[in-house]
């Protein structure tokens, strides 16, 4: 989903693809997310992907404009910082790092859980609750 009437502008020159803003309409978990879970509360969309199907997620936060990834598919479950690209020609965000929509992409670990159930509930990036950081993130890739 892109620009809806009305929506502002987060950031310029966000992805290669027409177009290249980052809208502030994608933040969040998006429609079919919402779908998916069967329900639009943040919490239960995050534990239906997490906790129920295993799923892994990307998603790049603005407020610290860093990508991060939950990768759910080995034990530890990890919470990743992804590196940033040393190559980056400084002209578009997604390409600052190394793998910003993979899910498996390198970075450094910034939370760690054998138990998925609390990552809602312990997970903070800075000072702030993961429910809030998302709120505040275009979720890349859920898979």
């Amino acid at each position: 989903m892109r620009m809806k009437e009305n929506d502002r502008i987060i950031i310029r020159n966000f992805t290669e693809t027409e177009p290249h803003e980052l809208f502030e309409s994608e933040l969040g978990w998006g429609e079919g997310a919402a779908d998916d879970a069967h329900s639009d509360d943040p919490e239960t969309i995050f534990r239906y992907y997490i906790d129920i199907v295993g799923y892994n997620i990307a998603f790049y936060y603005v407020d610290d404009g860093c990508f991060y990834s939950i990768f759910t598919e080995e034990i530890p479950i990890n919470v990743i910082r992804k590196f940033k690209n040393p190559d980056w020609d400084g002209r578009f965000i997604i390409d600052s790092v190394i793998g910003a929509v993979d899910t498996y992409a390198p970075g450094e670990v910034v939370y760690s859980t054998d138990d998925a159930s609390k990552i809602w509930n312990e997970l903070k990036i800075g000072d702030k609750p993961i429910g809030e950081v998302l709120k505040r993130s275009v979720i890349m890739t859920y898979d």
